[in-house]
Order: C-alpha cells, then structure tokens, then sequence
C-alpha cells in the first residue's frame, strides 16, 4: 500500500505556492515597469502637470527624503522649484545611464 504522510502533502502545497509567488514577483519585476509618465502623473497630487519637491519626495523616510531631495534639486534645471515632465524624464534617463547592467543567469 501506497499511503502518504499528511505533512508531506503540506510540504508539497507549500513548496507549489511558493514557487508561484518566486514566479509572479519575477513576472511583476521584469514585465510590468511604469513608464515615467505613469509615474509622473502618479506623482503629481494636484494634477498641475509639475512636481513640486512634497510630491516628489512623497512619504519616504528621512534618509531617502534628504537623497531625494538632491536628486529633486539636481533635476530642476531651470530652478523654479518644480519639476516638468522633460526634466523628471531627463532625470531618469541619466540617472539609469550611470547603473551597471544586471546579468542574469
């Protein structure tokens, strides 16, 4: 006779949604990134079409709030304390120039 152990059959199950969950964590990261102007527009409280530096930096705690902020300061380049859409997409597109490509195996 064949019989099973109950807990093996809890390991199984656990192991099956485990998996799943690795899976669609990976399928989130890799196929559904927002386009900076769904993140512009997510940002943008008020609907102003600009980003003051409350929105920008949002609820984060106080050590990213303060590299936020530098970053926010850094991107304003006409220094009018607001970001636009070109200068947050102009932001992003240097900011991810400078990372190092990630290899996967």
């Amino acid at each position: 006779m064949n019989k099973r152990k109950p807990w093996v059959v809890a390991v199984a199950f656990a192991l099956v949604f485990e998996t799943g969950g690795i899976l669609q964590a990976a399928q989130k990261k890799s196929g559904s990134k927002r386009s900076p102007d769904e993140i512009f527009a997510r940002l943008d409280k008020n609907g102003n079409n600009k980003l003051s530096l409350e929105e920008y930096i949002g609820k984060k705690a106080d050590d990213k709030a303060t590299k936020a902020g530098k970053r926010f300061k850094k991107s304003d380049k006409d220094a009018d304390g607001f970001l636009t859409l070109g200068e947050f997409k102009a932001s992003r597109q240097k900011r991810r120039k400078g990372q190092r490509p990630v290899f996967c195996s």
